[in-house]
């Protein structure tokens, strides 16, 4: 009996033992793999850096795993990976292809702006998971579309991809960009129709679309970028209306849809946008009346000109701020300037921006004549007691106070 304790004793031991030792084993190969791993993964962004080329004229003698981070550009975490470049071509023009970017796991930070970048932007960089700021304008000569693997870059909260010569439809895998803040894809080659999808980057403060060829109209999916406070749509040949889910932005201060062929009334919504201080809506084909609505917001710059509203501007009379600069120029308008304070004072003008541009079109009542423009003193016209500017037999008049 007491042999078979023994035994028994002896056998626990030698179970405990194997037991220990295979969690040692289990915990050492995990961490000798790691380290491999690890050193592997630099030795690769190491790699890639040196065969982009694009630090051809620097003496790279030297160059090995442990001095990559020391290239200029280049900022690294105390591990060693590359997590910041910021690379402006010092020394040579460079191609984004010639970069191996599946080699740069852990890069978040990429600014290649104003570096004579050319060829296209290949689909790789969408591996850069971890990426949250993309800069690539200022390029002339990047040239190709905006390949749909930019979509995988969730994490992106800065997109500028602005001057540059990209062409092609914007692709819809940009709705996949939901952390996405600022956005510009301004003075570009970009056509076809805004996509809908545009409406999925909730967290959007600044949008730029602006100068390039599209085709259709503003989506209304607009109205979803509920924190957006900046929207510049100006010469990109849109046409359509504007839509009146432009209302829902209530944190919008600034918008520019200029030098468009939009069409239709300006939607009294835009009334709802109580911190708009910048509404440019000229040289477009915007029909009817101004709403009464836009005299309550506190517009700073309101340009309305070369359209075909008509009517009067009753809500001048209405304005609750006074813009700073006012152009209701090259319509089909009969408007009045108050000339009176509410206190009745003639000489203290209750409505007196400091650049008020009108034309004899609609103050007069007839198409206004193609003469260069004049310039008056507001504070005369007032002074004079006058209600029309068109009294004055000025043809066109640009005034300035």
């Amino acid at each position: 009996m007491g042999n078979n304790t023994i035994s028994s004793s002896i056998y626990s031991v030698m179970l405990l033992a194997i037991s220990m030792a295979a969690c040692v084993s289990t915990f050492a190969v995990p961490s000798s793999a790691k380290s491999l791993s690890s050193s592997f993964s630099f030795s690769a962004e190491a790699e890639a850096l040196l065969k982009s080329g694009w630090w051809a004229g620097v003496a790279l003698t030297n160059f090995s795993l442990k001095n990559h981070c020391y290239l200029k550009g280049i900022t690294c975490n105390r591990a060693g990976s590359v997590i910041r470049m910021e690379v402006h071509f010092f020394y040579s023009h460079g191609r984004l292809s010639n970069m191996s970017w599946s080699s740069l796991p852990n890069l978040g930070y990429l600014d290649i702006s104003d570096s004579d970048l050319i060829g296209g932007i290949p689909g790789e960089i969408g591996t850069l998971s971890k990426l949250t700021h993309l800069d690539l304008s200022y390029n002339f000569g990047l040239q190709g579309v905006l390949p749909p693997d930019l979509g995988n870059l969730t994490q992106l909260v800065h997109l500028d991809l602005s001057v540059t010569d990209i062409g092609g439809p914007i692709p819809s895998t940009i709705g996949n960009l939901s952390s996405l803040a600022y956005l510009s894809l301004y003075s570009n080659q970009l056509s076809g129709s805004i996509p809908p999808e545009i409406g999925n980057l909730k967290n959007l403060v600044e949008m730029d679309l602006s100068s390039n060829n599209f085709r259709g109209p503003i989506p209304s999916s607009i109205g979803h970028l509920s924190n957006l406070a900046h929207l510049y749509l100006h010469s990109s040949q849109l046409d359509g209306p504007i839509p009146c889910e432009i209302g829902k932005l209530q944190k919008l201060d600034k918008v520019d849809m200029s030098y468009n062929n939009l069409h239709g009334p300006i939607p009294r919504e835009i009334g709802n946008l109580s911190g708009l201080t910048y509404l440019a809506l000229d040289r477009n084909d915007l029909v009817g009346t101004i709403p009464n609505e836009l005299a309550y917001l506190p517009l700073k710059y309101l340009n309305l000109s070369q359209n075909n509203l008509s009517g009067t501007c009753k809500f001048a009379s209405k304005l609750r701020f006074v813009p700073v600069v006012l152009d209701l120029s090259y319509n089909l308008l009969d408007c009045q300037i108050p000339n009176r304070s509410p206190n009745g004072c003639p000489n203290e003008p209750k409505f007196r921006p400091s650049m008020l541009r009108l034309s004899q079109e609609f103050l007069s009542r007839r198409k206004a004549l193609a003469t260069p423009l004049r310039t008056v003193s507001l504070w005369n016209l007032w002074n004079r007691k006058m209600d029309f500017v068109h009294q004055s037999n000025e043809q066109v008049i640009s005034a300035q106070v």
